[in-house]
C-alpha cells in the first residue's frame, strides 16, 4: 500500500507569486461530476468548524469541475439510513475523510496520509488536527481555512492517484509559509493538468470501483 503524506514546512524560500496564475485551474460551471465524500469527525471538531473547512474544500474542486457532496458521519442522532450511506465506498465517486487529533505513529507535522494500493486507487484518507493550529499561528490563516486545505489536498490524492505530489499548488508535499498565505488568498488550487486528470477518471466511472475496506484505519 502506498502511504502519502502532507506535512507542513516553515521554510522560507520564493514565493509562489513567481508562478503564473494561468497553471491553476478556472472555474468550470455544470459539469455534472460529483464526489461523496463521508467524514468521520473522531477528533470532535466543532460542527461549525468543519462545516467551514468543508466549504474551503469544495471551493478548490468547485474550480476543477468538481462538486463535493459532503456526508458528516458518526454523529449521535444518525438515523441507521444515515449510517449506511455514510459506510457505503467505491472509487472514485464516494470517498471517506477521517478527522483524527494525532497521528499514533507520526510526527505532528504530518498534517494527513491518505491510502493507495499498488495500483493506485484508494477511497481512505486520514486529516490529523494537531498540526493545523501551528501553521494557523506561522501563516496568520484560521483554522478552517487550513483544515479545507487539507482535507482538499488528501482527496485531490485519491482522485489523482500515484505520484501526484507537485512542486506548487495544493498537492505540494511540504506546505511552507507562502504556499499557505497565497492559498489564503486564493491564488493556489488544482492545476488545469490535475483538474483534467480528475475529470477525466471521474468521467470514465460510469459504475463506481469497491475498494475492500470501508473505513479508514
Amino acid at each position: 500500500m502506498n502511504l502519502k503524506t502532507l506535512r507542513l514546512s516553515f521554510w522560507l524560500g520564493l514565493a509562489v507569486g513567481a508562478f503564473s496564475a494561468s497553471v491553476w485551474a478556472r472555474p468550470i460551471g455544470g459539469s455534472g461530476l460529483k464526489v461523496r465524500v463521508s467524514v468521520f469527525n473522531d477528533a470532535q471538531i466543532s460542527k461549525g468548524k468543519v462545516a467551514a473547512a468543508e466549504k474551503v474544500a469544495a471551493g478548490l474542486f468547485a474550480h476543477a469541475g468538481i462538486r463535493i457532496d459532503w456526508l458528516n458521519c458518526g454523529l449521535a442522532a444518525e438515523t441507521s439510513d444515515e449510517t449506511g450511506s455514510c459506510n457505503e465506498v467505491g472509487f472514485p465517486t464516494h470517498l471517506h475523510v477521517r478527522l483524527r487529533q494525532k497521528s499514533l505513529n507520526l510526527s505532528e507535522s504530518t498534517l494527513g496520509l491518505s491510502y493507495l494500493g499498488q495500483d493506485g486507487i484508494g477511497c481512505h484518507a486520514d486529516v490529523f488536527y494537531a498540526g493545523v493550529e501551528p501553521l494557523q499561528r506561522a501563516a496568520g490563516l484560521s483554522s478552517e481555512a487550513i483544515l479545507g486545505f487539507v482535507i482538499a489536498h488528501e482527496l485531490g490524492h485519491l482522485l489523482l492517484g500515484t505520484n501526484s505530489h507537485a512542486n506548487a499548488g495544493i498537492m505540494r508535499a511540504n506546505w511552507r509559509k507562502p504556499e499557505i498565505s497565497a492559498a489564503g488568498k486564493g491564488l493556489l488550487g488544482f492545476s488545469e493538468t490535475q483538474a483534467e486528470t480528475m475529470r477525466t477518471r471521474l468521467e470514465n466511472a460510469s459504475v463506481p470501483m469497491p475498494v475492500r475496506g470501508s473505513r479508514s484505519r
